[in-house]
C-alpha cells in the first residue's frame, strides 16, 4: 500500500510540473516575414489569414502589391 501512495504522489508531482514548465500559450500565431509583427489566429483584421496566404500581413502585402505597380508603370 505505501509503495503505491508513494508512486501516486510522484505521477502528481510530475503532472503538477509538467503543467508549470509546459507551454500556457495555445493559440497560433503567424508572424509577418516582412514587419516581424505576429498576429493571433482569431485577429479581425484578417492577418493571421493573409501571412497564411502570402507570408506578409496585409499592410505589407498592400504595400509590396504597390510597389509591384510602380516597378510595372516604369516599363
Amino acid at each position: 500500500m505505501k509503495k503505491i501512495l508513494v508512486f501516486l504522489v510522484i505521477i502528481l508531482i510530475l503532472g503538477m510540473l509538467g503543467s508549470c514548465l509546459g507551454d500556457s500559450s495555445s493559440t497560433a500565431t503567424a508572424t509577418c516575414g516582412s514587419c516581424g509583427r505576429s498576429f493571433s489566429a482569431g485577429d479581425i483584421g484578417g492577418n493571421y489569414r493573409s501571412i497564411s496566404r502570402t507570408g506578409m500581413c496585409k499592410n505589407c502585402y498592400s504595400n509590396f502589391k504597390w510597389a509591384q505597380s510602380a516597378i510595372e508603370g516604369l516599363k
